[in-house]
């Protein structure tokens, strides 16, 4: 039941839909930043900046390879990572620059392209909380060298525990799949011939089976998450105090949360008592 025909046809379905060249189903999101670390060869010593503001995973991933995360601040609107301030905080350890498009709103990439190809780093786009989302047409995760994304419950779409890795770079495809198989030939393979640290990251046929027909309820999510969210904004966004999230001219927000700002003072109640108003 471990990886199989599902596993490969989820990957093949993945491609198609994303528009990219290789897909490689893991079986979580952090195994997903992992293994695209590993295969960028990332090392010891070696610095990655991310945001301080997301789930620790986008931080500890780099952990993982002996590496130390470097944090640079966020935008005040999105919320996402903020390009100057990512700029600044290169060095000559410096080797990729880790970008979470956060809540489902995707981070601003055309500066971070820049700043990649300028001082000769690489791109893993942090897709977890946005499968789906757009970034001026382009489908987030599929512009820097990697994207990566979680499929685990609660995300958009879900297969329980689950992740997945896109490229359009073959060199690299080729070492994720080997990496994620205990460091065998490629992906598939069985024989007893290891080539380095690898680590047992694959998807079941079960995970698979589920992904292929959350795949094909996408946009259908998306969509649904972006009236409740428009609905939501409507009716708050007149009262004082409370600022609705942004969506940028440039973006298709996916909503997998609905970030707002509060200002206890203004709104006249503290933020705890407003949260348990909200969840009644």
């Amino acid at each position: 039941w471990r990886r199989g025909p599902a596993v490969e046809e989820y990957e093949r379905d993945l491609e198609r839909h994303f528009g990219v060249k290789h897909a490689l189903a893991v079986y979580n999101g952090t195994a997903a930043l992992h293994v695209a670390m590993a295969a960028l060869d990332l090392g010891p010593g070696d610095e990655v900046i991310t945001t301080p503001y997301t789930f620790l995973a986008s931080a500890t991933a780099a952990l993982y390879q002996n590496a130390i995360p470097r944090f640079a601040d966020i935008e005040a609107n999105s919320y996402n990572l903020d390009p100057h301030e990512t700029e600044r905080a290169i060095n000559d350890r410096t080797k990729g620059i880790v970008v979470v498009h956060l809540a489902g709103h995707p981070a601003d990439m055309d500066p971070f392209v820049e700043i990649a190809e300028k001082h000769n780093l690489w791109i893993i786009e942090d897709t977890a909380q946005a499968s789906g989302a757009l970034y001026k047409g382009r489908l987030a995760g599929t512009i820097g060298n990697i994207g990566t994304f979680s499929t685990v419950d609660g995300k958009i779409m879900s297969t329980g525990e689950g992740g997945f890795c896109l490229t359009n770079d073959d060199r690299l495809a080729e070492k994720m799949g080997s990496i994620h198989n205990f460091y065998r030939a490629h992906a598939t393979s069985n024989v007893h011939e290891f080539y380095g640290i690898g680590y047992n990251y694959r998807m079941t046929e079960f995970q698979a089976a589920i992904g292929r027909e959350q795949l094909k309820k996408l946009n259908r999510m998306i969509d649904t998450r972006r009236r409740n969210a428009a609905y939501l904004t409507k009716h708050m966004k007149d009262i004082e105090g409370i600022s609705p999230p942004s969506e940028a001219p440039w973006a298709r927000h996916a909503f997998y949360y609905y970030a707002m700002r509060i200002d206890s003072e203004r709104l006249g109640v503290s933020r705890e008592r407003f949260e348990k108003a909200l969840t009644a």
